[in-house]
């Protein structure tokens, strides 16, 4: 998603879902949904400890969960990080 979100937004929702949804309107809310949009042109790994999008980097998520909030993400939804590329296995 960091690297390619229109590629891979652009093609999804409409090509392979069928949403009915015009190009333009969906591009639009992608680029508005950036962290420098979101951030007001923060850069992506500037972290500010208080707000919402702290750092905007791949895999920061590791920094701020317990293991018992880890052990319970995983049981939920680590099927789907693998299942989508995020993770390679559950060893995480």
């Amino acid at each position: 998603m960091l690297e390619d979100d229109l590629g891979l937004l652009e093609r999804t929702p409409i090509g392979k879902c069928g949403l009915p949804v015009r190009p333009e309107e969906l591009r639009k809310a992608i680029l508005d949904n950036r962290f420098e949009s979101l951030t007001n042109g923060r850069k992506r790994g500037s972290e500010e400890i208080l707000a919402h999008e702290r750092k905007g980097v791949a895999g920061d998520w590791r920094n701020h969960f317990s293991e018992r909030i880890k052990a319970g993400f995983k049981a939920r939804y680590g099927g789907v990080l693998v299942a989508t590329g995020y993770e390679r296995d559950l060893s995480w």
